[in-house]
């Protein structure tokens, strides 16, 4: 899925973070989240929801590759075989994010390249993955519009919130 900056309505985070609220309200469940370029992104704009904490766990911000190995528990060897950037690195964000919290039901991660500067082949890609004590893990890949370095940095943090709320509609599909 590719996603244009240009056609990009900034309401689509807040309205798909508000679909993820009640949807774990419905299901009495809660989240933990696993963010890398993002931010915690995704985690600020959960916590803007009144009555999120009751199901919003926390969040992982592991933007350096020393806070997913030491804070999660991703794997050197994955890294270094995949990539940062890589469906196998998600998967093991989102399940030691999940480990790591226990009174958590589903996690979800992301890991990716927003640039400005990045290479041709990972520039506006990023993986997200699912996990769940109840049934298992998903990953997905999602890819935005190439940018350039004149458009940093508004592009980037146009892009952040582009890969926000598809990360948060992924979780939403997955949920429900």
């Amino acid at each position: 899925m590719m996603m244009d900056p240009c056609n990009f309505d900034p309401q689509r985070l807040d309205q798909a973070a508000l679909a993820v609220k009640e949807r774990l309200q419905m299901a009495g469940s809660s989240l933990v989240l696993a963010e890398s370029c993002t931010g915690g992104l995704i985690a600020a704009t959960l916590a803007r929801i009144p009555g999120v904490s009751a199901h919003l766990a926390g969040s992982f911000v592991v933007y350096q590759i020393a806070s997913k190995t030491a804070w999660i528990g991703v794997c050197a060897a994955t890294i270094e075989q995949w990539g940062v950037v890589s469906e196998q690195v998600a998967l093991e964000m989102a399940a030691g994010a999940l480990q790591r919290t226990p009174h958590a039901v589903v996690s979800l991660s992301i890991t990716g390249d927003l640039g400005p500067g990045a290479a041709e082949q990972t520039d506006g890609t990023a993986w997200l993955a699912v996990d769940s004590r109840l049934t298992g893990s998903a990953a997905k890949l999602i890819r935005l519009a190439p940018q350039t370095a004149a458009d940093f940095p508004s592009l980037r943090w146009i892009r952040q919130q582009q890969a926000a709320a598809l990360a948060l509609e992924y979780l939403l599909e997955w949920l429900n």
